[in-house]
């Protein structure tokens, strides 16, 4: 136990960024981004102060009443308790049972089953149920080919309430969430079209680029990363990617395509319109069992086929009425927008110290925006 009586959880280590900090948790393969009163409370308990000492060391440097600033270290040790920073008791000792592997030799059946060539590498996959095709195919539906010889086969089965992930016959992923499988699914695609790439980072964002750079556009769902996307592609943009975008690792980060198909919900139609006279007469395709969206595929031309240096962070945000504007962010506030739109951060500190440097040496911005029309022109200047 920590001198201060406070339990901190094992396996964290901490980098400090501009004036905040940056813990990874090794245990939970995890970043937490704390701002500057945040790392000065941690400091204080990680160096066995009690709660009281944090809370005068606070007061003093923020100027507060040491009232607040006891609350205020009450509510945070609460937070980094619900985050598991901190573990009392049994909970230190609590892992998640895994769950059991299908029995071997259990055959599934097999509802639908398409052949698709990416990059011109060709996979197959088979679909357990309706269900199951509904998360992952009509992000490929653009990709569907002629039945061939396929390099891989893949499965995706819901197994009685487990969704499971087969690659050439053996189980590869298990979990009672069917997004978790479907991001192993799409993660093993990743690695299916670039083998041997030194990945960096498998950011949760889109991606497109001009003039030989890209701009690479974290962003939780909703956001309005696919309508970005979708109309700059209609601009002479390269597309990379709508949804997972990895990045390399290396002097020069590079963003290499996954040219899956965009997904565009139902509010981004109308927006949409002037820039693709053809969406109104697009199929209306339920995704993910959850709600109906349309898809559409870049044109071959327009889809990359190679990585390319990743000039720029954007973090779009729809915000009706905002000005459209980009505003740049300092490196911890470029991690934490990465760290909160679910990016795929591989383990390893040394990994984290590498994206790190990737972030300071890459411009980073918030990008609220209303107009799409004024969105496109902004990011424009980026290459100006």
């Amino acid at each position: 136990m920590n001198p201060s009586g406070i339990p901190l959880a094992g396996g964290l280590f901490a980098l400090p960024v501009d004036d905040g900090l940056v813990l990874y948790s090794q245990r939970k393969n995890r970043v937490f981004i704390l701002n500057h009163s945040g790392k000065l409370v941690w400091n204080e308990i990680s160096a066995g102060a009690a709660p009281a000492m944090a809370a005068q060391e606070l007061a003093e440097a923020y100027g507060i009443p040491i009232s607040a600033a006891v609350a205020d270290v009450a509510a945070t040790l609460d937070q980094w308790k619900a985050e598991g920073l901190i573990e009392f008791g049994e909970e230190a000792a609590q892992v998640e049972p895994p769950i059991a592997a299908a029995p071997a030799g259990k055959k599934f059946p097999t509802h639908s089953e398409y052949t698709y060539r990416m990059l011109g590498r060709c996979f197959r996959v088979r679909y357990s149920d309706p269900c199951v095709e509904f998360q992952a195919h009509p992000r490929l539906v653009g990709a569907i080919a002629a039945r061939d010889t396929a390099e891989c086969e893949l499965g995706l089965v819901d197994d009685d309430g487990v969704y499971r992930l087969f690659i050439d016959g053996t189980e590869a992923s298990a979990n009672l969430l069917p997004e978790k499988t479907l991001g192993s699914f799409f993660g093993y695609l990743v690695e299916f079209l670039h083998p041997g790439l030194p990945l960096l980072v498998k950011v949760h964002g889109a991606a497109v680029g001009r003039q030989g750079r890209a701009v690479l556009m974290p962003a939780l769902c909703g956001a309005g990363k696919s309508t970005l996307t979708a109309a700059l592609t209609q601009r002479g943009y390269t597309y990379f990617s709508d949804d997972i975008a990895p990045i390399t690792a290396g002097p020069v980060a590079m963003v290499a395509p996954v040219p899956i198909d965009i997904h565009l919900k139902q509010g981004s139609w109308a927006p949409l319109a002037p820039f693709i006279s053809t969406l109104a007469s697009q199929p209306e395709i339920m995704h993910g069992g959850a709600h109906m969206g349309k898809y559409i595929t870049p044109a071959e031309p327009a889809r990359a086929i190679a990585p390319w240096p990743v000039g720029w962070i954007v973090f779009p945000f729809y915000k009706p009425g905002a000005r459209t504007r980009l505003v740049p962010l300092s490196p911890i506030e470029t991690l934490a927008h990465i760290a909160a739109s679910r990016s795929v951060v591989p383990a390893g500190i040394e990994n984290l110290k590498l994206i790190l440097d990737f972030i300071r040496r890459t411009p980073s911005y918030l990008f609220e925006l209303d107009s799409l029309d004024e969105a496109v022109a902004e990011l424009e200047t980026l290459w100006s």
